[in-house]
């Protein structure tokens, strides 16, 4: 597990509030939705780019009048084509139609990075995954269960208790309501996928320092995030 604070990753991460209206000129955008495959990826030599984010809902303010105007999906991707205009950006939304169902994004990011492992093994590679959502345990709650307390700057060390925990997480084991035991698996799978060369971006979350993302406690990812108004937020 690595956490770094990087300006130059936060194009990567789309943790931006305010942004030229230049760069989000609404325009269609085309999407996978949960899987993709190797038609997805560049035909010439290129990076091959994956964001994972809301696509359909548009939750963005861009003009100031408290209205959405485009889809987070649709910003970091934006962000992501602007600054790389030769990458090949692959689109993928994996949330539902109406509010928030952590086993039903859970559900979805288990098939995706099916189907990411899946290209692998024909070859093909994503060379960057951005995801830009996570699952937020409040580090008390955390303590709570381990018996011993977890904090921001002792995570990394005990990153693997933690993860031992949510496998063996069940109805009487629950972590703030999130399906633990399927983000255990999931995190495996990102294991693997980080293990093949593919570097993984995770939004830190907006939860402050009191919680951590535990889409986080995969190896060898890069968690990205802020600490003030001038420095990611």
């Amino acid at each position: 597990m690595k956490i770094k604070i990087r300006p130059t990753h936060l194009l990567i991460a789309g943790l931006v509030s305010t942004l030229p209206i230049k760069i989000c000129t609404k325009q269609p955008i085309k999407f996978v939705d949960s899987v993709v495959d190797t038609v997805s990826f560049a035909k010439k030599p290129a990076k091959n780019i994956l964001v994972i984010d809301n696509f359909k809902m548009d939750d963005i303010d861009v003009n100031g009048d408290i209205l959405a105007d485009v889809s987070h999906g649709f910003v970091t991707s934006s962000m992501i084509e602007k600054n790389l205009p030769d990458a090949k950006v692959v689109k993928c939304h994996i949330f539902p139609e109406k509010g928030i169902n952590h086993n039903f994004i859970v559900d979805k990011f288990d098939s995706l990075l099916v189907s990411v492992l899946e290209c692998i093994e024909k070859g093909k590679k994503f060379d960057a995954i951005n995801l830009s959502f996570g699952f937020s345990a409040r580090y008390n709650v955390l303590s709570k269960k381990l018996g011993f307390t977890i904090t921001p700057e002792n995570i990394a060390d005990n990153a693997q208790k933690v993860r031992n925990m949510m496998e063996k997480a069940d109805n009487q084991l629950m972590i703030q309501c999130l399906p633990a035991k399927k983000i255990a698996e999931v995190l495996e799978k990102m294991d693997k996928i980080t293990s093949k060369g593919t570097k993984i971006y995770i939004a830190a979350g907006n939860s402050s320092d009191k919680s951590l993302n535990l889409l986080t406690l995969a190896n060898n990812i890069v968690s990205v995030g802020g600490v003030n108004k001038k420095r990611g937020f």
